[in-house]
């Protein structure tokens, strides 16, 4: 028999056999929810697997449309540690989250045979996704090639509050979660929140609104693409080492991973890799807003269905307004003719139905203003002609009166030689990358480039704004500030030839001490890292970045450098801050103020950073910094500010005399062993009560995720038990705090910590990981629970459930013994003095670095 037609026949009397009429309800956890009448999109009807069958042939591996209820358990099986729900109701499977996620459903053993043993097939899937009650980071992601270890490729959505952090993403799983390759600009229309039970996430009455977006993960070979409703929209070649440090080839199975968000699935298929849909799409934005006598080029990929090109129909709604000149190959030039609007769509030549449209709006040519201030030098950096800036230079504009920002206009810079716009910047809001392609990765980040601090109004370029040697102007759009004079005349924006300046020449070569500063090689951080990140030849070489006191206001990267130390001039007055969030740029590496990978001995000395988010209640993690590397971190004599998330680490870290303050799970994440030592953990008050006058409850200091450490035989794999999982022996040695002082204080509000309302830490539900915190010699202040930790009776129970010496929630008799801790948990362990040893030194904590041979940092 034809092995795909084996597939398909197999798959057919898995999923197909009860295809029909039945549109019966029955839950997969024995929850009674009725639902609604599903008018929120096309669903697809009870029969769609028999007319997939029919269309594909022996293409198609498996479908499961959920018309017979009776089939999930043949099917599907729930995995993880999540508490949410699953309903089978309208030939749909809902699924409303509860307080923990992760992988939720895979599919069984049954199924997962069904697919090819290279491992080359898609698996797509119609979502819907749903408002729901959790305030934590949003994700929905269909899974293929996922194994026992818990690795796999994802593809789906991050889907935040707010349409600027929405994406789609394509990237992978693994024990630790998920990591995004590619994250593309997507705003989802979601459903309405369920009417729910007082649990906060038993469905009373399903919702039925929103829109069903079709989400396909192809792997064929090492190639992995994602589409969304048919259009591709990400792609990575997983032996290069873009996405992770392992070339996932194992066939796999098939799933759904969710954090935080309640979804819907219409259908399920599982296919050849080679049976592509045929799609069409733009190598351009889907909107363009240029000026009168603007042109651009559009090329549009066309396919059709089973992958071959395929020719395009282009229709024009406006001639008037723009004027489409067809080129070959499927190439398009347009030119803004006059201002108006316009729709100039393409559809397939062998599909008409598929369709992609660029949305037109052009505006009149850009007129510059033309009043003269007179000498305006003392009131702009760079002065008006200056001249061997740095090539990443920023910029301010000192105003008289009380500015105000308005909700559009732009900055221009202008190339002086050539007269040619080099940046528009957006002053309600633009789009940045950050850090150096040369690394293999940048961050695209959301940003306000216009910022104003009093009557200063700041200017940041987006990346690469200058090259050395150029000479520039800068004009301001009158829309930009409202409400100020400059020298004495109202400002009414800024003309050609009143602020200009040049770049000096490129820092010379392979330099391993750098400044930044207005007298430095760099005018920023982020300009200081590109340059070691660009020379490779750096990499292990020992380099320090020195920077003169003063803010500078960056979001960072650094990737595939080691042996970096990053010093200020003072730890008070070199600061680096910014304001970045989940809700605006979503998922862990979106959100902190500096994303580190693959870093090792990156060490921090004599310097504040600040993520200056003030939390609102809904999607407030805001990161100073996620060290995401397997590696050593160091920080010295140096301040982390924040409120949610401050610190998030993996690896090994160490923070000597230095400061961390936050009071939302302010220091978490998933170390190897990460030490304070000698440190100020601050508890502040929460800025979300809105008064300095409301005192606010601490919350928790940290949520710790240690890995598990588990039995290898003697060629270092994995042994596992008669049911085919991973055997633990143990787990990392997790957070540890020696010598130092667990405090509160005012927040940035001026607002109070409430007594006794602080715990120091909460469990994040999830068996797989260790709660290990230790406390060795250190002092606790009164804003301290009197259980200490924050358990199953205030939150979820921890693993291990009780605590011993060498796992779980553990403090020493010397901490204990004058703290406010007078009725500690049970889930908890006392150390005695002797027990407490074992943690009393750096050597000890970290002598589990490198196999065994153990890191000793100097101070």
């Amino acid at each position: 028999m034809n092995k795909h037609l084996k597939y398909s026949l197999l798959a057919m009397s898995i999923a197909l056999a009860g295809c029909g009429s039945d549109s019966g309800s029955s839950s997969t956890d024995n929850n009674d929810n009725s639902g609604g009448d599903n008018t929120g999109g096309d669903v697809v009807t009870a029969t769609y697997c028999e007319t997939a069958q029919e269309e594909k042939g022996e293409s198609l591996y498996f479908c499961d449309d959920f018309s017979d209820a009776s089939t999930f358990a043949t099917n599907w099986k729930s995995v993880g540690t999540h508490d949410g729900k699953f309903v089978i109701e309208d030939d749909i499977l809902w699924f409303e989250n509860g307080a923990t996620g992760g992988q939720l459903l895979i599919a069984t053993p049954a199924v997962a045979s069904l697919v090819p043993e290279s491992g080359d097939y898609y698996v797509e899937a119609k979502v819907r996704l749903r408002n729901n009650n959790s305030t934590g980071s949003k994700r929905t992601y269909l899974l293929g090639r996922y194994t026992e270890d818990s690795l796999g490729y994802s593809a789906g959505f991050n889907s935040q509050a707010t349409t600027e952090g929405q994406r789609a993403t394509l990237g992978y799983i693994n024990g630790e979660g998920t990591a995004d390759h590619t994250n593309y600009p997507f705003a989802i229309d979601m459903g309405s929140k369920h009417s729910l039970a007082s649990d906060g996430y038993t469905v009373t009455e399903h919702s039925t609104d929103g829109t069903w977006y079709t989400i396909r993960l192809v792997m064929n070979g090492s190639e992995i693409s994602a589409y969304v409703d048919d259009v591709p929209y990400a792609g990575f070649d997983g032996t290069a080492g873009e996405a992770n440090s392992t070339n996932i080839t194992d066939p796999g199975s098939i799933g759904f991973y969710s954090k935080n968000r309640a979804f819907e699935v219409d259908y399920v298929i599982i296919g050849d890799a080679a049976d592509l849909p045929a799609s069409v799409s733009l190598d351009v934005d889907s909107v363009w807003e240029p000026t009168i006598g603007d042109e651009m080029t559009v090329t549009v990929s066309a396919v059709q269905a089973g992958g071959d090109a395929d020719t395009v129909t282009m229709t024009n709604s406006n001639t008037e307004v723009v004027d489409v000149t067809i080129g070959a190959d499927n190439t398009f030039t347009l030119k803004a003719m006059q201002a108006g609007t316009a729709e100039v769509s393409f559809a397939l030549d062998s599909d008409p139905t598929k369709v992609t449209t660029l949305s037109v709006t052009v505006n009149e040519a850009v007129v510059l203003p033309t009043f003269d201030y007179g000498d305006i030098s003392a009131k702009v950096t760079p002065t008006v002609n200056a001249q061997d800036q740095q090539v990443d230079v920023t910029l301010s504009l000192t105003l008289e009166g009380t500015p105000t920002l308005g909700e559009r206009g732009i900055v221009y810079i202008y190339d002086a030689n050539t007269n040619e716009v080099v940046q528009e910047l957006n002053v309600g809001g633009d789009v940045t990358t950050v850090g150096s392609v040369t690394s293999g990765k940048v961050r695209t980040l959301n940003y306000f480039p216009v910022v104003l601090d009093g009557n200063t109004v700041n200017i940041y370029p987006k990346k690469d704004a200058f090259t050395a040697g150029g000479e520039y102007y800068i004009a301001i759009s009158e829309d930009v500030i409202n409400g100020a004079t400059l020298n004495g005349d109202e400002f009414v924006g800024l003309g050609k030839n009143q602020w200009q300046f040049s770049i000096g020449a490129a820092v010379e070569a392979s330099k391993t001490a750098l400044s930044v500063g207005p007298s430095g090689d760099f005018a920023t951080v982020q300009g200081a890292l590109n340059y070691f990140m660009d020379d490779t030849a750096l990499k292990n070489s020992d380099k320090t970045i020195t920077l003169e006191d003063g803010v500078y206001y960056e979001m960072l990267m650094l990737r595939n450098v080691n042996n970096l130390t990053i010093k200020g001039t003072s730890r008070e007055g070199t600061i680096i801050r910014h304001d970045n969030h989940e809700a605006r740029n979503g998922g862990s590496s979106g959100r902190p103020l500096m994303l580190v990978e693959s870093a090792d001995m990156l060490t921090f000395e004599d310097i504040t950073l600040e993520n200056t988010h003030r939390r609102t209640g809904s999607s407030d993690q805001a990161e100073v910094i996620y060290f995401n590397s397997n590696y050593r971190l160091v920080a010295k004599n140096a301040n982390f500010l924040s409120e949610q998330d401050t610190i998030l680490v993996k690896g090994y870290s160490w923070f000597y005399n230095t400061l961390v303050a936050g009071n939302v799970d302010f220091i978490w994440g998933y170390p190897n062993a990460a030490l304070f030592e000698n440190s100020e953990i601050r508890t502040i008050a929460d800025s979300k009560a809105g008064s300095a006058d409301t005192a606010t409850d601490g919350g928790y200091v940290l949520q710790a995720r240690i890995p598990a450490i588990y039995q290898t035989d003697a060629a270092g794999n994995y042994v596992l038990d008669e049911d085919g999982a991973k055997i633990v022996i143990g787990s990392e040695t997790g957070f540890v705090f020696l010598n130092s002082k667990f405090t509160f204080g005012k927040g940035v509000l001026g607002n109070d910590v409430k007594a006794g309302s602080t715990y120091i830490a909460r469990s994040g539900g999830d068996a797989t990981y260790f709660d290990n915190v230790t406390l060795v010699n250190c002092t606790l202040d009164t804003h301290i629970a009197d259980v200490g930790y924050g358990g199953a009776a205030v939150d979820k129970a921890p693993t291990p459930g009780i605590a011993t010496a060498t796992e779980g929630w553990r403090i020493d008799e010397a901490s204990l013994a004058a703290s406010p801790i007078t009725n500690m948990t049970d889930e908890a362990y006392t150390l005695t003095a002797a027990e407490a040893e074992a943690y009393d030194t750096r050597a000890e904590v970290f002598a589990a670095y490198n196999s065994g041979a153990g890191w000793n940092p100097a101070e």
